[in-house]
């Protein structure tokens, strides 16, 4: 389709610019029709992972399928759900925050990723301490924080807690002070916040892979221009 031809001539630009590495480099002469056949293989399995992303980003909770739920705030007040998803693949895990007003109406959505930190309960604590600083930059005064891990909403010590656990503790009791009113809430299985760490995973795997794409396809348009320009 003619959609798709500049998203295809993207990576065809791409892989010219790598065969003309492996000529100038490793004297390794590729013929035209292989590389056409890699440009397209290459634009298949970017697609079925774009497709992927647009079709799954919301995971599968059980077998059956509920819908998303969520339970307003009381007048006046915001409530404020965080959630986290961990890359098992790496090192890393992302947080996602979306604030509504007792309508329903969103006030902000913050997604972050956290590099080399695959702990699923440190990650709760960050999403948390991530929440309320953001909530108090947005001036929220009167706020609800709601999550589905138990013991960051009691922030028990009851257990045996890691040292940079207690850290996160503390600084989340000293964010407490900070609002004029502040409640947290737990709830099983937050969908919403769930879905957006999800995406925001996935989101900047494809936007890295993008951006090097045009870097590499503008780098050798430039360069052809310079020769062009020359010979003129």
């Amino acid at each position: 389709e003619l959609v798709l031809l500049p998203q295809i001539a993207i990576f065809l630009l791409w892989q010219i610019w790598k065969s003309r590495n492996a000529i100038i480099f490793q004297n390794n002469h590729q013929e035209v029709q292989n590389i056409v056949m890699i440009t397209l293989n290459h634009y298949e399995d970017f697609s079925i992972t774009l497709k992927e992303c647009d079709v799954h980003f919301s995971p599968h909770f059980g077998s059956n399928n509920m819908s998303i739920h969520w339970s307003p705030s009381p007048p006046n007040i915001f409530k404020v759900n965080f959630d986290i998803v961990v890359d098992h693949n790496r090192p890393k895990g992302s947080s996602a925050i979306l604030a509504r007003d007792s309508s329903g109406k969103p006030w902000f959505c913050h997604c972050k990723i956290f590099e080399n930190i695959s702990d699923p309960l440190i990650l709760e604590y960050l999403a948390c301490r991530e929440a309320l600083l953001i909530a108090h930059n947005h001036n929220l005064e009167d706020t609800m924080v709601e999550g589905d891990s138990l013991m960051v909403i009691q922030t028990t010590t009851d257990h045996i807690i890691s040292l940079i656990i207690q850290v996160l503790i503390k600084d989340i009791q000293e964010l407490y002070k900070l609002f004029r009113l502040i409640s947290f809430l737990h709830i099983d299985g937050n969908k919403t916040t769930y879905s957006l760490t999800f995406k925001a995973k996935h989101s900047c795997i494809l936007i890295f892979f993008i951006i090097h794409i045009i870097n590499c396809a503008l780098f050798f348009i430039i360069c052809h221009l310079k020769y062009i320009s020359f010979f003129l």
